[in-house]
């Protein structure tokens, strides 16, 4: 009989819009992205709908929020010690041809991590990794520098029987995420551990165009229930990028220095949020942002505090992501001994407010040891009252950091 170890690979992911005070100032940087890193953005912001889609059809649940990139990031460090079946089955649930390397990979996620916290000096974007290792046990070295060189992560060799370790841990994903994510990982949950794997993401900036509190006022919102209740809305008027088509409006609302943006898809009346999250795709996304044109907007959005919590590990292994999670996995370039994915968790915070936009996201996973002629501006009404999707991206080659599903804002 096989001898199972287990291996957690834990995730934090926060973005937060506020206030800009205390920020450092930094050089920005202009990210660049060849042809082919282009292409891999591209079939990985699949992967981001694809998670979405999987978690919504799966849970019934007012609000989902996630952090694609920041699992993305994880499951890459994970990727690097795969082989075979697993490894072709992570590279493509993640948005990789096969005909990439695993090298062109590590290359497009280095760039990610390195130029992505320095777009701007008004905004702050933090990324970290850390592997987490237990004493003595037999990790190639290799799969460790690897993790070192292309996500630059911290490596520290631990013992997990000893309950600091995850006090150690815990501390490490609250430095790195403002103090907004405190605990990732339980003494219990980690006692059997080999190995603890962790992405923090950071994120803090503020609207290009505030709303002003003496106009946010009760309106009324239809949840995904279908029940009427009184919400906080904020209100404005401005010039904001917008479409309509028949399944829906789009707005696009910047950040400070348009370097990362928030759109908000808001379904046709007749139409639900669940079948248009259900036939959401990179592709049919890419076609709402070629349809947007700036114009004046009325806008209401709702104040927004929610929580949600959610095992993945059903949504990855129909994202594609099979072998991984059962004894067949084949994570041979990490250890000699046998690996697999046993569990895959997320905790997601999200606030929205006049000032901008708050949201954390922790994820854990455990592995076993197997615009012409001048016309009076038309004013299009974008009122949110009803259940809408939403994403956060990057806003140059549209990298996305977060999505959420909001059926309830109460």
């Amino acid at each position: 009989m096989k001898k199972y170890s287990f291996l957690i690979l834990a995730l934090a992911a926060v973005l937060c819009a506020c206030n800009n005070n205390g920020n450092e100032v930094k050089e920005p940087v202009v990210l660049r992205l060849n042809q082919q890193q282009q292409q891999m953005l591209q079939v990985t912001n699949d992967f981001s709908f694809d998670l979405l889609r999987e978690v919504k059809a799966k849970e019934n649940k007012a609000n989902i929020v996630l952090s694609p990139l920041s699992a993305s990031f994880a499951l890459g460090m994970v990727m690097n010690g795969a082989d075979g079946n697993t490894l072709k089955e992570m590279q493509t649930a993640l948005g990789f041809n096969e005909e990439y390397a695993i090298e062109d990979i590590n290359e497009y996620y280095r760039k990610l991590i390195s130029n992505l916290p320095y777009l701007d000096k008004t905004n702050t974007l933090k990324i970290a990794n850390s592997i987490w290792a237990q004493n003595g046990f037999p990790f190639y070295d290799s799969f460790i520098k690897t993790n070192k060189e292309w996500f630059s992560s911290k490596v520290e060799n631990v013992d997990f029987t000893n309950k600091k370790t995850a006090d150690k841990i815990n501390r490490w994903a609250a430095d790195n995420t403002n103090n907004l994510i405190k605990e990732v990982v339980s003494a219990d949950e980690i006692a059997d551990a080999v190995m603890v794997l962790a992405n923090a993401l950071y994120f803090k900036g503020i609207w290009k165009e505030k709303f002003n509190k003496d106009n946010t006022r009760p309106f009324d919102f239809t949840t995904a229930r279908g029940n009427t209740i009184q919400t906080p809305m904020m209100q404005q008027t401005h010039s904001f990028k917008y479409a309509e088509t028949e399944e829906g409006q789009l707005l696009e609302m910047d950040y400070k220095e348009e370097k990362y943006t928030m759109d908000i898809l808001l379904p046709a009346k007749e139409q639900s949020l669940d079948k248009l999250t259900a036939s959401m795709t990179s592709e049919k996304w890419q076609e709402w942002m070629e349809k947007m044109q700036y114009c004046q907007v009325r806008v209401r959005l709702p104040k927004l505090e929610t929580r949600y919590e959610v095992e993945l590990k059903e949504a990855l292994k129909a994202t594609g992501i099979v072998d991984a999670f059962t004894p067949a996995a084949d994570f041979s370039k990490m250890s000699e001994q046998d690996l697999f994915i046993n569990r895959v968790k997320q905790l997601c915070y999200l606030k929205i407010d006049e000032e901008g936009t708050e949201a954390a996201a922790v994820t854990v996973v455990g592995m076993k040891n197997s615009a012409v002629e001048y016309e009076e501006p038309k004013i299009y009404d974008f009122f949110v009252d009803r259940p809408y999707l939403m994403v956060i991206r990057e806003k140059n080659y549209g990298t996305i950091l977060f999505t959420a599903a909001i059926g309830d804002p109460g």
